[in-house]
């Protein structure tokens, strides 16, 4: 077994030359590493359920391990599950390897995907993490990010992947565990190399552009979401399975009793032939167009609609999207009644987190939906909700002071009733918010007429009213317009950039973006609060952070609550006063509430 060929690649000239070399030979040259140095990381997985978009360890093993040692200018690779072998004692690989991984730097081009198998299989990870796909993100937010994009753009070395992908698809596998172990090696020890290269090429570049606090920022929140992935959230799944046949049957007889009423089967999830039904055989009037000029089918047309078949659409619709948005997902993603959603940090171009497989983060707020999701037993989840945060956001941003004034003397002021004051032509505090939200997201006067139910001359009125009232939102705007044309960016207050957008995008994407930092400061702090108690974190859905902490008294629980909270607030760097709301449960998600 010393003699066990470990698949070695060094720079000496060629960029892949296979060794042959023993583990006392491996050992020796992690050993001969400097003090602090950096390693590169890679794994390359067995192939998990082939109906997930995402590989999780808890349904896929790992194939092997590819090192970057730069000090020596060499990688190795450990086969760990290849079909045919030759593969390494996987404790004796842990008992060389292990050690070295638990306390050094590492780079790796996806660090929570390293993070979240290598820990779930044994393989503990330090915490000081490199992860180049961030920041590739932070240089360039637009841009692809696949490492085949990204290691030719910054290094000028093409990925190898081509040939990997042709013997995959003449095997007719999808798992890196049926490669050559040779081949695989190459393959994982490059990517391994490119990690890091790209980590030390990104980051002074990251300082140069001022980005450097908030990579740091980033890489200590990486280790948390992958602990809120590796954990997951409990799902009543008996409830599950009661719940989504009755409600996928419910769809299915919506769908027959639509077709019923039109005489003939037609796919009600097709807008090409729902639109040649209203519009060319029943011959009716279209009351809305889509961006592309098309005779409209969406909500608010066939609403718009008198014809019992829109109307049976529309039942349809609603069913269809609860069983596909809020049930399904579940049940396909589920492992053992633990739902582990892919918490992607960099979800949009603008910072904010997304989540996939399945997306958590709108979570209908409906009783038997958020019922589904439930608190471990012996266990009270915690729910630390920003108050109004995008709108405390706009506030600052817009400097008016009378509305800064209005947060200190009472800082639960609500932002929506304060404009209403400004401007009481608006009539109801509903319309003001409809106003405000148009402002945020860049509606259009059309939009913005549909929603507060007036002519687009009335809704031009209103905004006009607003800039009016509150002068200093149109003269940010107009900064915001002025400096994405000179110097072609804007920074938010943590140093966020974004580029290469249209004006109404980037007001929005400052507001996003200062949220999400301070979610990630605010999950960088607290994270550690809540294990030292026993705990973890669970979730981050927008401006709400969930965790879970084993059930203690009501006074144990406040104390964990007002820390976590104090916390949450003293991340803020706004001009004015930001509140967090705090709930519990031990039950489900539907019944959270406040401690008494």
């Amino acid at each position: 077994m010393s003699q066990l060929r470990l698949f070695a690649e060094e720079r000496k000239p060629s960029p892949a030359v296979g060794l042959d070399v023993s583990l006392a030979d491996a050992a020796g040259l992690l050993a001969s590493a400097p003090p602090g140095a950096t390693i590169g990381l890679d794994i390359e997985t067995t192939s998990g359920d082939p109906t997930m978009k995402a590989f999780l360890p808890e349904r896929a093993g790992i194939a092997g391990i590819g090192v970057w040692c730069p000090w020596v200018e060499r990688g190795f690779y450990f086969p760990l599950r290849h079909r045919h072998g030759p593969n390494l004692d996987a404790a004796l690989a842990r008992d060389l390897l292990g050690p070295f991984l638990v306390s050094r730097p590492w780079a790796a081009y996806n660090g929570k995907f390293e993070m979240r198998f290598l820990d779930f299989h044994g393989w503990p990870l330090s915490r000081k993490v490199r992860c180049s796909f961030v920041g590739a993100h932070l240089l360039d937010e637009n841009a692809s990010k696949k490492l085949a994009d990204v290691a030719p753009r910054y290094l000028g070395e093409e990925k190898m992947g081509d040939e990997i992908k042709r013997w995959l698809k003449t095997a007719g596998t999808e798992d890196y565990g049926d490669l050559p172990v040779d081949l695989a090696a190459r393959y994982c020890v490059q990517d391994a190399r490119l990690a890091y290269r790209l980590d030390q090429t990104f980051a002074p570049e990251l300082e140069r552009h001022g980005l450097g606090p908030l990579f740091d920022l980033e890489m200590r929140v990486l280790p948390e979401l992958a602990a809120m992935e590796a954990r997951g959230h409990l799902i009543d799944l008996d409830f599950l399975m009661q719940m989504e046949p009755r409600v996928r049957a419910e769809r299915d007889e919506l769908a027959a009793r639509a077709c019923a009423v039109l005489g003939r089967a037609v796919d009600l999830g097709s807008p090409a032939q729902l639109r040649d039904v209203f519009y060319a055989q029943l011959g009716l009037v279209p009351t809305g167009a889509t961006g592309k000029g098309a005779p409209s089918v969406d909500d608010d047309a066939l609403s718009a609609i008198d014809h019992p078949f829109a109307a049976a659409v529309l039942a349809w619709r609603r069913v269809a999207k609860k069983h596909s948005t809020y049930l399904e997902p579940l049940v396909r993603h589920h492992v053992r009644g633990v739902i582990h959603a892919s918490i992607n940090d960099c979800g949009a171009a603008s910072g904010r987190m997304s989540m996939s497989d399945p997306n958590l983060q709108n979570v209908k707020d409906e009783p038997d939906i958020r019922s589904l999701y439930v608190a471990r037993p012996g266990w009270t989840n915690m729910y630390w909700d920003y108050s109004q945060i995008q709108f405390r956001i706009f506030a600052h941003y817009a400097g008016d002071r009378r509305v800064q004034a209005a947060y200190r003397d009472d800082p639960d002021a609500d932002f929506h009733r304060l404009c209403l004051e400004m401007m009481p032509r608006l009539g109801t505090r509903d319309r003001a918010k409809t106003v405000n939200l148009a402002l945020l997201f860049g509606m259009g006067a059309a939009l913005l007429a549909k929603q507060l139910g007036c002519s687009v001359e009335e809704a031009k009125s209103a905004r006009a009213l607003y800039y009016a009232s509150l002068p200093l939102v149109r003269a940010f705007q107009y900064r915001v317009e002025q400096r994405l044309l000179n110097p072609g960016y804007i920074f938010s207050l943590y140093g966020r950039r974004r580029r290469n957008c249209k004006a109404h995008i980037a007001f929005n994407a400052l507001h996003q973006s200062v949220e999400a930092d301070m979610m990630r400061e605010a999950i960088a702090l607290v994270g550690p609060m809540v294990r030292e108690v026993g705990g973890n974190l669970l979730l981050p859905i927008h401006d709400e952070l969930i965790a879970e902490v084993p059930t203690q008294d009501a006074g144990e629980l406040r104390a964990i609550s007002k820390q976590a909270t104090d916390a949450m607030v003293g991340v803020s760097r706004l001009s004015i006063p930001v509140r967090c709301k705090t709930e519990f449960t031990t039950t489900t998600w539907a019944d959270k509430k406040g401690l008494i």
